[in-house]
């Protein structure tokens, strides 16, 4: 065997490494699964999770940084336009964000964050410093230019964590949602809906907060 084949083989037994492993950890979370399990999908013998990642932790934070390069490929951290108001790319990040929650492409990954936060490991960290603040740090300064200067930073942190629940809330709940609510299936039509009503919503919401409160 060249040089080359073997380097492409051993690529290609880590890369199944990592995709059986993302199903069985999303499957039964860090602390059950079992490397027998992971090698038994990737159709690789139990000396490769040694060979290619050391261990279960080194392999799960590997895992970790493989579903975080998928989510910083599809999460709204991009501006759209430049000379767009604050209204504009407040709407163009919620749209951005509950398609990438409510995509079916990959839902192992949005299980797999999920449990970092049910029960937390080293992960966790990564998914704070690579995912959370950088899109949350985004939402904040989008939310700081509807509210004005003189809120505090509890009340634009409040307002942002209120738009990330309303949208996820369509992602946690869409099982029943789709059973007692008007809408069966979350297609592309109710998406735009939902960030229609997500966005006024919250406008209105900053609003008040601004108005109110003397802001």
């Amino acid at each position: 065997m060249s040089t080359a084949t073997a380097g492409n083989t051993t690529h290609a037994t880590r890369a199944k490494l990592i995709e059986a492993a993302v199903e069985v950890f999303a499957q039964a979370g860090y602390r059950d699964a079992t490397l027998r399990e992971i090698c038994r999908r990737a159709g690789a013998n139990n000396a490769a999770i040694n060979y290619h990642f050391r261990d279960k932790e080194h392999l799960y934070l590997a895992v970790i940084e493989y579903i975080i390069q998928d989510v910083r490929a599809h999460m709204p951290y991009s501006e759209t336009d430049p000379s767009a108001s604050a209204e504009e790319r407040l709407g163009s990040f919620v749209r951005a964000l509950l398609r990438d929650l409510l995509r079916d492409k990959s839902p192992k990954r949005i299980m797999l964050i999920a449990r970092e936060l049910i029960e937390p490991t080293r992960g966790l960290d990564l998914v704070a410093e690579r995912i959370a603040e950088p899109l949350l740090g985004r939402l904040r300064s989008i939310v700081r230019e509807l509210i004005g200067p003189s809120a505090s930073e509890e009340q634009v942190f409040d307002c942002a964590i209120s738009i990330f629940g309303q949208c996820g809330e369509y992602h946690r709940g869409q099982a029943v949602l789709t059973r007692v609510g008007p809408y069966r299936v979350l297609d592309e039509a109710v998406v735009e809906h939902l960030a229609d009503h997500i966005t006024r919503f919250s406008l209105a919401g900053i609003r008040a907060i601004a108005g109110t409160e003397g802001l």
